[in-house]
């Protein structure tokens, strides 16, 4: 999602015990339990977004999936990496 609001990247980092005793969004968070507040975060992201929970926590699973996959596929080719590297020219006069 684009323009995400740095505050709650911000927030959304922090452990909740961080949180606690603080009024952010209008969701009164010195009174919600740990889950409710990450919710509440959520949902006020998420709608701010133009965008539903549901949709936000499928692109954000699938993201991580993929993240996880190219994770994987990096470490596979730099074991495999021999080191030899080519110019920009070399590349050129390959092609020809």
């Amino acid at each position: 999602m684009t323009g995400t609001p740095l505050l709650v990247v911000l927030l959304l980092q922090q452990p909740v015990t961080a949180l606690q005793g603080t009024h952010l969004l209008g969701l009164g968070l010195g009174h919600a339990r740990t889950g409710d507040v990450r919710a509440g975060l959520v949902h006020t992201f998420t709608h701010s977004e133009g965008a539903t929970t549901s949709d936000f926590v499928r692109t954000a699973i699938l993201e991580k999936i993929e993240d996880s996959y190219d994770l994987q596929e990096l470490r596979k080719a730099i074991a495999q990496d021999s080191g030899e590297r080519f110019s920009i020219d070399e590349i050129l006069t390959e092609l020809g």
